[in-house]
């Protein structure tokens, strides 16, 4: 299982010396944008974004996309050349539109769930979409970002099919990271377990 670091969790004053140790160590950098409005939170604007990924030399470059019009941002998603693009849908009408512009501009699209994706009477017309999917295991709102363990293991249950490429998000700490390391889910994005304290992330994930 892939880490990939989220740099909403970031020191954003030193982005740039942040950016290259994740890229180092990990090879993969997760960003987040938000409108306030989807969700409460605003983390990075588009223009943020692309100069964070002209920046890295990074593998894998992922945006989760949090947005009440996802179509407004296909062009500056598209100028960030995102590895995968993942978007909230679950408050849209037609979220397979959607899907299918980004498709059509170029990009690798996944869609995120939460926890009330996971019982919503759409849920199988959503997983028609796509391969792949980035599952939020901790609720948005909450500033402590309490893991939620009945989403890992709707996570574990959509790994099962094997073409699906299932990622995390959301609470992870280095002991449940460990625990999942070698289960079906294809990555864990990871904040606080990477940035908050980056020698023990370093002896913790990239020296054992």
């Amino acid at each position: 299982m892939r880490i990939s670091p989220s740099l909403a969790s970031a020191d954003l004053l030193h982005m740039a010396e942040e950016i290259e140790f994740a890229d180092r160590y990990f090879n993969e950098i997760h960003l987040d944008i938000e409108d306030g409005v989807v969700v409460s939170g605003i983390t990075f604007g588009t223009k943020m974004c692309l100069r964070i990924c002209e920046y890295s030399h990074s593998s894998v470059k992922s945006i989760h996309l949090e947005v009440l019009n996802p179509m407004d941002y296909l062009t500056e998603i598209q100028s960030c050349q995102p590895t995968i693009v993942f978007i909230q849908l679950s408050h849209l009408k037609h979220p397979d539109r959607v899907v299918n512009a980004f498709k059509k501009a170029g990009l690798r699209v996944g869609i995120s769930l939460n926890a009330v994706d996971r019982t919503s009477e759409h849920l199988a017309e959503l997983l028609n979409l796509t391969d792949y999917f980035l599952i939020a295991t901790a609720f948005p709102e909450d500033p402590k970002q309490k893991y939620q363990k009945v989403m890992e293991e709707f996570a574990l249950q959509l790994a099962e099919n094997h073409e699906r490429e299932i990622w995390i998000d959301g609470g992870a700490t280095a002991e449940i990271i460990h625990r999942l390391s070698h289960s079906p889910i294809a990555a864990v994005v990871a904040g606080r377990a990477v940035f908050e304290d980056k020698d023990q992330a370093v002896r913790q994930f990239c020296l054992e």
